[in-house]
């Protein structure tokens, strides 16, 4: 709530229940409202988060093993799923915990310190725009892959990609954290300015993406037998860079459906609109938090390499608990044998 909520009164709860004091640049929290109309929605979505944490967590890691563990997946598209995966880990691993205590708390005393607000609100302001500006940068890349086809791999290189990755972390984290120097109103609207931007991004590079892919379904139907055999390598290159592009529009896809009401929210507050009920930032933020769930199975669903990879970790972790078990298991027999003695 204290993520997404924009408000111009920054008086909020002191160290006490009763007492009242100023809590940086954070909107009024409203405590004295929790038990009249909050209570439900905090416990269930507080609830929902905790129990999808542990797949978050999980699942996350090991789209990230699968695609840094395995060479032939380091590509750059691969690599900024591999950047999409650490953020929704990071949401996992931080941001849902924080949440979930974040409403239980509030619940049980009206009442969450201001030093554990902050450290919520900035976790998921980092995670939420990092997500958002890779996800444009992917759809970028996947645009240029069918665009520049043979040039692709000369101009677009893992390398490059991952240094475009660490700079979209460091300029997110940065951006997040001129809320400390400047007018944090001023950043909150700076940073949905950038989010609308990516969004515009996003749909402009798959609406140029699908125009390239009908275009080059056209193409095929219009060759003949000759130039079919002889462009043969070429066309097998076209159609795994094709594939490859639709498999990211499925991704990016479910990523904007669980995005979407996070930034509708937003957009309404930027425009000047009001929000009637704080329940309706629970739950925009709580979507937001399942796709962390969602986005490692669209990725094992949608690529062959990946599910592979991630089956592959499963099964080591299986291996690794089944020889610890037995070496338990023999370990308590000989000790047993050693005391009949």
């Amino acid at each position: 709530m204290d993520a997404l909520k924009l408000g111009a009164n920054n008086t909020t709860l002191g160290s006490t229940p009763q007492e009242y004091q100023q809590c940086f640049f954070l909107p009024e929290p409203e405590f004295n409202l929790v038990w009249s109309e909050r209570y439900t929605t905090n416990l269930i979505t507080a609830l929902i988060n905790f129990a999808l944490i542990p797949f978050a967590i999980t699942a996350n890691l090991f789209v990230i093993l699968a695609i840094t563990k395995n060479n032939s997946l380091h590509t750059p598209s691969l690599m900024l799923l591999s950047c999409l995966a650490f953020s929704d880990f990071l949401i996992g691993l931080i941001v849902q915990p924080l949440y979930g205590t974040f409403r239980l708390m509030e619940n049980t005393h009206l009442y969450v310190p201001c030093a554990f607000r902050v450290v919520y609100s900035e976790s998921f302001w980092v995670c939420y725009g990092v997500s958002f500006v890779t996800l444009s940068a992917l759809s970028c890349e996947r645009y240029l892959g069918l665009r520049l086809h043979l040039r692709y791999g000369e101009l677009v290189t893992t390398k490059g990609v991952l240094q475009v990755v660490i700079a979209i972390w460091i300029g997110d984290v940065l951006l997040t954290s001129l809320q400390w120097v400047g007018d944090g109103s001023f950043v909150r609207n700076l940073q949905i300015a950038i989010f609308i931007l990516c969004l515009l991004v996003t749909c402009f590079a798959h609406f140029k993406i699908f125009r390239i892919i009908r275009r080059h379904q056209r193409q095929i139907i219009e060759q003949n037998s000759a130039n079919q055999d002889s462009n043969a390598s070429h066309s097998n290159s076209y159609l795994a860079q094709k594939k490859l592009a639709k498999n990211i529009t499925y991704i990016v896809g479910f990523y904007l459906v669980f995005n979407m009401p996070v930034l509708i929210v937003q957009m309404h507050q930027f425009a000047g609109g009001t929000i009637s009920s704080l329940n309706v930032f629970s739950w925009v933020e709580t979507i937001a938090f399942a796709k962390s769930s969602v986005n490692p199975v669209i990725c094992g669903w949608r690529n062959k390499e990946i599910r592979q990879g991630m089956a592959k970790i499963l099964r080591k972790c299986l291996y690794l608990e089944a020889r610890t078990s037995n070496h338990e298991d023999i370990t308590e027999q000989r000790s047993q044998r050693d005391s009949h003695v």
